[in-house]
């Protein structure tokens, strides 16, 4: 796709940065639907606060998101894994997290093995660049309207990238870090369907939906070798993948693999990989039509519609879910039963707007 398919002036094309307005992020979103007393705590739209205690928790995500941008944008680094280290040691030795060099060593083999494995033979999905720019890390500002028509928040977001597919058709790719897969929710994911519905406002063309591409927190290694020299363990049970095994026997025997003695293994890892998927890293394609597009939009309205009506009623909306799902569930117990939770709260804090981060503190090539 050549550049000039789309313009900065079409890219700019319904962006709106409006400093005064409420700002909603898909979080919101999903929060005010769930429950509103935990939208009114923590929503930055509300009260805007986070527990002292374990609020460093998206560092490593942070960092991973910065890797792959550098990445699949201008390449200052020769290796994601390079760029992962420049962020993470962006942070003074006295503010980093306690497993700041275990976090380290995790990133980075998880980033070699994206990098130098898992995309051999695999569509990478072209970035789109636009003006010389790569269309990754994009922040962007969508007017929220109520049923009057009346401008009355942004919707804003980062699209992790924006790509080609090798037919010609817009993706935007989204990145996590997990402990497991999880693609049970991707059906009716709604930051799927916002981050779609706001990509279409901002290019003015057709999006078929968001790549969502996960890599387990784990560090992938070479398969086991047999004692006294005997080659490699052929055990199903280890965490090994096609391409990675057929690289440590190369690496093993250099240029006398006998082929002939683990065709039967390589044969049966590849039987457990799909185009888009092995054991670490998975990459699902969510699509949208425009139906969905256009009914997270009249949602979106209806619930900005709630959410700054002066008559906005605050309660809880208690689950099964709340031990797990909430970080504000001491609080809401306190409440409800007489308790100090006023008290409680002084475990909270104000999250900091323009706090320095790791991004300021880069050393550039």
């Amino acid at each position: 796709m050549s550049e000039e398919l789309l313009t900065t002036e079409e890219l700019a094309t319904g962006y709106v940065d409006i400093d005064e307005l409420p700002k909603v992020h898909t979080s919101d979103l999903i929060s005010f639907m769930r429950c509103r007393r935990r939208w009114d705590w923590g929503s930055y739209t509300r009260q805007n606060l986070e527990p002292v205690v374990g609020s460093d928790k998206l560092y490593f995500g942070s960092a991973f998101h910065f890797a792959l941008e550098d990445f699949h944008g201008y390449r200052e680094y020769d290796q994601a894994s390079a760029a992962l280290e420049a962020y993470m040691k962006g942070t003074p030795k006295e503010e980093r997290v306690p497993e700041w060099f275990e976090l380290l060593e995790l990133g980075t083999a998880m980033l070699d093995y994206y990098q130098d494995v898992w995309l051999e033979g695999r569509d990478t999905y072209s970035t789109l660049w636009l003006d010389h720019k790569p269309q990754v890390e994009l922040h962007f500002a969508i007017p929220l309207r109520n049923q009057a028509a009346e401008i009355v928040a942004v919707y804003k977001g980062i699209i992790d990238k924006v790509c080609v597919d090798a037919y010609g058709r817009f993706w935007i790719l989204d990145y996590k870090t997990a402990r497991q897969f999880s693609t049970a929710k991707l059906e009716n994911d709604p930051q799927a369907t916002g981050y779609t519905w706001a990509a279409t406002q901002l290019y003015g063309v057709k999006f078929e939906g968001m790549l969502y591409q996960q890599h387990l927190k784990y560090a992938p290694g070479p398969p086991l070798e047999l004692k006294n020299n005997k080659g490699l363990s052929q055990n199903k049970q280890q965490s090994t993948t096609y391409r990675l095994y057929r690289q440590s026997l190369k690496d093993y025997y250099g240029d006398a693999v006998p082929w002939h003695l683990y065709q039967e293994f390589l044969d049966y890892l590849i039987t457990q990989e799909t185009e888009d998927a092995d054991k670490f890293i998975r990459r699902d394609m969510v699509r949208r039509n425009d139906a969905e597009l256009d009914s997270f939009a009249l949602n979106v309205q209806l619930m900005v519609g709630d959410m700054f009506s002066e008559d906005l009623r605050i309660y809880p909306n208690p689950t099964r879910d709340c031990s797990w799902d909430c970080d504000f569930l001491p609080v809401c117990l306190a409440l409800d039963d007489g308790s100090d939770w006023q008290q409680l709260l002084g475990g909270y804090r104000k999250r900091v707007k323009d706090a320095p981060t790791e991004r300021s503190r880069i050393r550039r090539r």
